[in-house]
């Protein structure tokens, strides 16, 4: 085991090639396996791992029932949506959530009828939505409530990227015409 080293949490430990994440990392998109708390690395040669253990009194934080969650949708079936969880609100208190999914059916995505979950999601999307189950490999959340459903769509964040402030044209011709 090598000297330990202080960490942060989002800061990159290494590459998932050479070490497995343990307790308090995760690997990110990009192959990276990254600290998820405050504390000290430990890279483990033997078992090719490294956990981090944390420092100071970090107060408990689970998905449970009735958390609320802030994710992004990543798949969209017409039963089911898979949302990538970033954010968790729970007693007051928001967190940032790492490596963590959850599924949303069709049962609880509305209080009418749904014939599909694409009439309603697209991939992108960034959705608030509350925890109605939690298994040791699963978490369902639901949208059935007020204040609950899509924050943000996919379709608001792409026009407001690819257009932006710039004006057409057409427009810039009009306002010259009326100085």
């Amino acid at each position: 085991m090598l000297n330990p080293k202080l960490v942060f949490p989002g800061q990159r430990l290494t590459v998932e090639e050479e070490y497995a994440p343990g307790r308090n990392a995760y690997v990110d998109d990009e192959g990276n396996v990254v600290a998820s708390a405050f504390g000290e690395a430990q890279f483990d040669e033997d078992g090719r791992e490294v956990n981090v253990s944390p420092k100071g009194r970090l107060p408990h934080f689970s998905l449970d029932v009735g958390t609320i969650v802030i994710g992004r949708v990543t798949l969209v079936k017409d039963a089911v949506v898979i949302l990538n969880i970033g954010y968790a609100e729970k007693d007051g208190e928001k967190r940032a959530i790492y490596d963590s999914s959850a599924a949303l059916g069709v049962a609880r995505a509305a209080r009418e009828f749904i014939r599909s979950l694409h009439d309603y999601y697209k991939v992108g999307d960034f959705v608030r939505a509350k925890v109605s189950g939690v298994t040791p490999y699963s978490i369902e959340v639901a949208t059935n409530e007020k204040g609950l459903g899509v924050i943000r769509s996919r379709d608001e964040i792409v026009k407001r990227n690819i257009a932006g402030s710039e004006r057409l044209p057409e427009e810039n011709n009009e306002k010259k015409k009326e100085e």
